[in-house]
């Protein structure tokens, strides 16, 4: 976990694609910059949403196996 904007751009832009990115920016936003609760949507809402796919996903898998 390395704050994405001490990166170069190439990693920055990866780091997008990653949970700790995403987890990682809500704290130094919370933490560090001391900005309010509500300025976290962004992060909250991609957060959930990989969290709730997911969780299809993986209940799906199961219900694969469970037929077999």
């Amino acid at each position: 976990m390395f704050p994405r904007f001490l990166m170069s751009d190439t990693m920055q832009k990866f780091g997008l694609l990653t949970f700790n990115g995403w987890a990682l920016d809500g704290y130094i936003k919370v933490f560090w910059r001391e900005l309010p609760l509500w300025e976290l949507w962004p992060q909250v809402a991609v957060l959930g949403s990989l969290a709730a796919v997911f969780l299809v996903v993986a209940r799906w898998l199961a219900r694969r196996w469970e037929t077999t």
